[in-house]
């Protein structure tokens, strides 16, 4: 038993040797043209005899990574193609993604940057995405890094999955000012950083330029709150003799991205600290109650048929409506259409408020690859890579130095206004601030159909949720299905 235990030993440190200085290779630490440590040194550090570290460092050899030098030691290879073994990292991405071009594109630079990595992409569907990395991590089908939105954070946190990530932040992105405090604040749980920020949108108004100077408005932002939104959207609307509205001045959209933004700027919270339900208070209603208006009462907004994402942006884009809420990720599609539009900061309420929304890169607790994948997460956040993100999309990168570096804006991509969002951040708030858990959340949107469609009013659907989610939340868990 005990030539077995220290065999084991041996076999660790061994490997720990040979595994460490392969991903100091592979990722770039100890490049082309450099010399490692003496053996003799190797040996001291690694806990090894000279005869084994001499053995490792024939297999780096075979491997195309080390050149051994009579008389100098041993020196980092330039690769050539064949002679290489190749290490391949798994990168998970929404499939819909609009920043999959450009990342595309900067892929083929970090391999071209670090020779012996290859990276795949790995597209996933936006509905099950998180199901398919919980799927895929139970098997050996291991995503090494993923975009990781700061919703399915959430849940990571609530379902008691953060064990599954590795807690790594760039040493360049630990340094004060390098990102927003926000914006890190979205992927840490108990004071452990669990994914990178990587890019990320508050949510603002984007408007039709034509509309507005065709309904006489001159003022830059005449939407500073609720009732000049209303005012502004109902000079905007335009409607037919025979009553049909061939033009909104408003698109609401009950998408869990947009419709909170009203409960945000009417001071309301949709649970307490112990976790009740909320949704009936007096703030919450009164914000829903102004929803519903927009469509019924003020008819300035189309009445709500279902919960695309995309209703409100589409109609945005047919020129249907001169006003909508949006985000900095759909804008990349509106550049493509040949319209004239710009942004705002969002209408106030009873205080100044809006949904923010990030994403962040995490890296997979299982990954065989954690090194390489750290190198790829460092990539993607540098300021030369986060950089070439803004020229090519309306996208926010998460450097604040690149996110408002106005050098970098582009005619023919951003927005006039592009960098409102830096007015918007001191009050752009996430849904995390809102207080629900993700199941709640879910329960809610499924149930406030009824009252988008005005099969109840505001009042009594909060009041029902409400009711309802207490009783489901007092049942065992056995039966609460």
């Amino acid at each position: 038993m005990t030539n077995l235990r220290r065999r084991s030993t041996f076999d660790r440190r061994y490997e720990r040797f040979v595994r460490s200085l392969r991903e100091q290779i592979v990722t770039g630490q100890l490049k082309p043209g450099d010399f490692i440590l003496s053996e003799h040194e190797l040996a001291e550090l690694y806990e090894l005899s000279r005869g084994s570290v001499r053995k490792a460092l024939s297999e780096l050899v075979s491997e195309g990574l080390l050149l051994k030098i009579a008389g100098r030691g041993n020196m980092v290879t330039y690769p050539r193609k064949g002679d290489i073994r190749l290490s391949k990292i798994k990168l998970g991405w929404f499939s819909p993604s609009y920043e999959l071009p450009v990342v595309r594109q900067l892929l083929q630079q970090f391999e071209e940057r670090f020779p012996m990595l290859r990276v795949q992409l790995v597209p996933i569907p936006t509905p099950e995405y998180v199901e398919t990395l919980m799927e895929w991590n139970a098997t050996e089908t291991v995503i090494d890094v993923f975009v990781l939105p700061d919703f399915f954070f959430l849940r990571w946190v609530q379902q008691g999955w953060v064990h599954q990530l590795h807690p790594y932040l760039p040493e360049e992105m630990q340094r004060e000012p390098s990102t927003y405090p926000p914006l890190l604040s979205m992927f840490q749980h108990d004071d452990v950083q669990y994914a990178t920020p990587f890019v990320f949108s508050p949510v603002v108004i984007g408007y039709h330029r034509r509309m507005w100077e065709e309904a006489g408005i001159r003022e830059h932002n005449p939407i500073r709150d609720w009732i000049g939104l209303v005012e502004t959207a109902r000079r905007c609307s335009i409607r037919s003799p025979d009553g049909e509205c061939d033009q909104y001045g408003f698109c609401f959209s009950a998408s869990r991205n947009r419709w909170p933004v009203f409960l945000l700027q009417n001071g309301g919270q949709l649970a307490d600290a112990g976790g009740r339900l909320l949704l009936d208070h007096p703030r919450n209603v009164e914000a829903l109650r102004f929803c519903v208006d927009l469509m019924y009462q003020h008819r300035v907004a189309p009445i709500f048929s279902h919960g695309s994402d995309r209703l409100a942006e589409d109609l945005f884009i047919r020129g249907r409506a001169a006003m909508i809420l949006t985000t900095y990720y759909f804008m990349n599609e509106f550049r493509y259409q040949g319209m004239d539009w710009d942004l705002l900061t969002p209408p106030m309420g009873r205080e100044e408020a809006t949904l923010l929304l990030g994403n962040g890169l995490a890296i997979n607790a299982n990954s065989p690859n954690r090194a390489a994948a750290e190198a790829l997460v460092d990539f993607l956040t540098s300021r030369e890579t986060q950089s070439e993100i803004k020229r090519q999309s309306c996208t926010i990168p998460a450097r604040k130095d690149v996110a408002e570096d106005r050098t970098l804006w582009r005619s023919d991509v951003h927005p006039e206004q592009y960098h409102v969002f830096v007015d918007v951040l001191p009050y752009a708030r996430s849904i995390r601030d809102l207080g629900v858990t993700e199941e709640q959340f879910s329960f809610m949107e499924k149930e406030l159909h009824l009252m988008w469609a005005r099969v109840e009013s505001p009042d009594v659907a909060s009041h029902r949720i409400t009711e309802e989610w207490s009783r489901r939340s007092a049942l065992p868990t056995s039966s609460s299905h």
